[in-house]
């Protein structure tokens, strides 16, 4: 892949256009709301607020502000297709009342997996309108996702895998065949459709009027991206505000900074973090990609961490629950950092449905167990996406906050009154990231 390896490097080379993008977006009156399918996608933003719920006061609230990004969590990839549909169609719907109204432009991005999990056909459906095209931007650069001759990579080190080859792609709720995207969009959609695409060296080589022009002539409702470096992305941001009909992107989190303006920033210091040092710290993982597996066992090496497995039968039964949570209190009330982790073997069903619901039962679980806990601490960590939702939602009851930046690259944090929340993603990071980010917390 010494190809891709050079276009990554090059593609650094070029001068970013964030200004240019920033200054269309105030003065075309246009703002960008995110519909994200889990907590993970604002990993690569700082300073813009974020709604696990919203009301039509919040809605106009963001409106009338100076911010143009906006992420409002729907959680639905641990809800089944129909159910990804409504959420989506009422929030579009919700919005473009309060925005027309207000006389603003609004863009939408669906974000979701950079490993190509999610409900793409029906939350695409949802926020379409007829004969809209689609751009498909998967590419995450701080979690080596890139898309290169329309094959989408998830990197190593230097090596680079195709996405239908990991773990990834075996999802049981979420599976796929092929990464080549293209051919991904028509199984995702369940018919063979037109799919146009935007090479590397188009984006670069080409004027952003001719690229927006192209984009417009384009006959093909899907039109793939290819990504090696955020100047691609800032390229086609820019090619779209500039092109005659709005559009629709389904994206991974980095396309987010592309198209709100906002320049890619250094992982937030411990100071900006204010652990308060005086109470221990959480860490609860739901996750069990593979990849989130060894990240455990890695963590297992750092002296002083309390470790409380929670089994699935346990997690299903309400003695289960109590046990799990007196002893994470006994250990929190000792000031031991304690990490809560659920069983490291996936779900095992044929039926992608089934699969989803028993997840959806352990998570209730998790959720119980987090309720209960004593959280006179210095900071908590969820680990996975749906994790991730249901401690913030059900166990933090937040409604509204504001994403802070992140602990380290692809790992965001969340403001809240007591101590910071930390989202780490399950698919994100190499094997030391979750032990090298609890070491730098526990200083």
């Amino acid at each position: 892949m010494e190809a891709l390896l050079s276009s990554i490097k090059e593609g650094k080379k070029l001068p970013n256009l964030y200004l240019e993008i920033r200054d269309h977006l105030v003065h075309s009156k246009t703002k960008v709301i995110v519909i994200d399918d889990d907590p993970t996608g604002c990993q690569t933003v700082y300073d813009v607020p974020l709604m696990t719920i919203y009301s039509r006061e919040a809605l106009q609230a963001f409106i009338h502000s100076d911010r143009s990004v906006l992420f409002i969590l729907t959680n639905s990839r641990s809800k089944n297709g129909k159910e990804a549909f409504a959420i989506n169609k009422k929030i579009k719907n919700d919005v473009e009342t309060v925005s027309f109204e207000e006389g603003l432009q609004i863009l939408y991005i669906s974000r979701s997996d950079s490993t190509l999990r999610g409900h793409f056909k029906d939350e695409v459906n949802a926020l379409k309108d007829p004969h809209q095209k689609c751009l498909f931007i998967p590419a995450f650069f701080e979690g080596g996702r890139y898309t290169f001759e329309n094959q989408h990579y998830v990197r190593e080190g230097n090596t680079f895998q195709k996405a239908c080859e990991t773990p990834f792609a075996k999802d049981q709720s979420f599976g796929y065949e092929s990464s080549y995207l293209p051919t991904y969009i028509s199984e995702k959609l369940g018919e063979q459709v037109e799919v146009d695409f935007l090479s590397i060296d188009e984006i670069r080589n080409t004027t952003v009027t001719a690229l927006a022009e192209k984009i417009n002539d384009s006959s093909s409702e899907f039109i793939v991206v290819n990504a090696a470096a955020y100047i691609d992305l800032q390229r086609i941001a820019l090619a779209s505000l500039k092109a005659k009909n709005k559009l629709l992107y389904r994206s991974s989190a980095s396309f987010v900074n592309a198209l709100g303006g906002i320049k890619p920033r250094s992982p937030l210091d411990i100071q900006d973090l204010r652990i308060d040092g005086h109470f221990p710290g959480l860490i609860i993982i739901g996750s069990y990609v593979p990849k989130t597996t060894r990240q455990l066992q890695q963590l297992r090496m750092l002296n002083g961490l309390k470790f409380i497995e929670m089994p699935t039968e346990a997690l299903l039964s309400h003695k289960g629950i109590l046990s799990i949570r007196e002893e994470a209190n006994h250990h929190l009330g000792n000031g031991n950092t304690t990490v809560l982790y659920t069983s490291r073997t996936a779900v095992d069903s044929n039926d992608k449905q089934e699969a989803l619901e028993i997840v959806n039962q352990v998570a209730a679980g998790v959720v119980k167990v987090g309720q209960g806990l004593r959280l006179s601490i210095s900071y908590l960590i969820a680990k996975g996406g749906i994790t991730s939702n249901d401690v913030a939602t059900e166990v933090l009851r937040i409604k509204q906050t504001k994403v802070l930046g992140q602990a380290m690259a692809g790992v965001p944090v969340w403001e809240t009154s007591d101590f910071p929340f930390i989202v780490f993603p399950g698919n994100v990071g190499d094997d030391m990231t979750l032990y090298e980010l609890v070491k730098k917390l526990e200083k």
